[in-house]
């Protein structure tokens, strides 16, 4: 199986979905998601310095989701971090981004996710989940 993707629907926030996976036998395999908190205001710096911390803030953060930050620019290089779901706050320190380059503009993607429940006679490495993502630009001197 591939990756799925609910689009060109509207998906609430802080809401059970309930769904089921049906395999050309008839199988059946029933699945719940529960999608995080709405993701909203998120703040970061428009210029950054390579030698210096800063920081990003989100509201309504979601205690019961899984938060990242990822940072990535024109190379090939990136940066995730797992930040602490509850807080709508983080400081990223120099030595987290040290192996991105100076003069370049950034991409900062902030990820809430929420692990779901799928049967686990389906496939025992499946998983289900949700998430909100948003990303802004970031300048890094």
């Amino acid at each position: 199986l591939g990756h799925y993707v609910l689009s060109g629907a509207t998906v609430q926030a802080d809401a059970n979905y309930t769904f089921t996976v049906t395999l050309s036998d008839g199988s059946q395999y029933p699945s719940v998601v529960h999608t995080p908190k709405n993701l909203h205001q998120f703040t970061v710096p428009s210029t950054v310095s390579h030698s210096a911390a800063w920081s990003i803030s989100w509201a309504d953060a979601d205690g019961a989701a899984q938060t990242t930050l990822d940072i990535y620019g024109d190379s090939t290089r990136s940066v995730h971090l797992n930040l602490p779901s509850e807080k709508g706050s983080f400081t990223v320190q120099p030595s987290e981004i040290a192996s991105l380059h100076p003069g370049q503009r950034l991409t900062a993607k902030l990820t809430v996710l929420r692990p779901g429940q799928i049967n686990s006679r389906f496939m025992s490495t499946s998983i289900a989940s949700g998430s909100f993502a948003m990303s802004q630009y970031i300048q890094l001197q």
